[in-house]
């Protein structure tokens, strides 16, 4: 009859409702799913890892730290006395503390000005390098960044202390005596 077609329909249209419903729910889950993984936008070390399951960490929030592979350079702070003889495309040789190992680079840039410690706080984004002695008047100590030539897996820590020699144009001749 009729209307049993229309009830027929009628709980077609429901059910079509429902799988809707359904699948609409499901893809949601998905969604939120995909959320829930954390991606490193570049390759390299997570270090400073403080959040533990279960835990909700909100848009654009920092959880970790990420040290970005193939990114160390050196930042070596020389005495403004002794910055004739650097200049970019320089080659350096860069002993980290504590090792007998001769890292290699090449300068890369020096800074074009540094603020002095003495002087009114500088909001411009110089650089300021703070005095030991304030008693004191020492030479300046202007930033001077040197990229590596070879990143290594073992690199040593950002922010380690290393001794830097800058060689000139070419690299120091390996049979000539260290600088130390």
């Amino acid at each position: 009859s009729r209307e049993e077609i229309d009830q027929a329909n009628n709980v077609l249209q429901t059910v079509l409702h429902q799988l809707a419903k359904a699948q609409a729910t499901r893809d949601l889950a998905k969604l939120d799913l995909e959320r829930t993984v954390i991606r490193a936008p570049a390759d390299g070390w997570v270090t400073n890892l403080n959040v533990y399951t279960g835990e909700f960490i909100t848009r654009g929030s920092t959880a970790v730290a990420l040290v970005k592979q193939n990114s160390f350079y050196v930042l070596a702070y020389m005495e403004e006395t002794k910055l004739e003889g650097v200049r970019p495309g320089y080659r350096a040789e860069i002993t980290p503390l504590g090792s007998n190992k001769v890292l290699k680079g090449t300068v890369d840039s020096v800074a074009a000005g540094v603020t002095n410690a003495s002087s009114t706080r500088d909001d411009k984004g110089m650089a300021t390098i703070d005095s030991n002695l304030e008693w004191v008047r020492l030479a300046q100590r202007v930033p001077v960044r040197i990229r590596l030539d070879n990143q290594q897996e073992n690199i040593w820590p950002a922010g380690t202390t290393a001794t830097v020699v800058v060689t000139g144009k070419q690299d120091r001749d390996e049979s000539q005596d260290s600088f130390f």
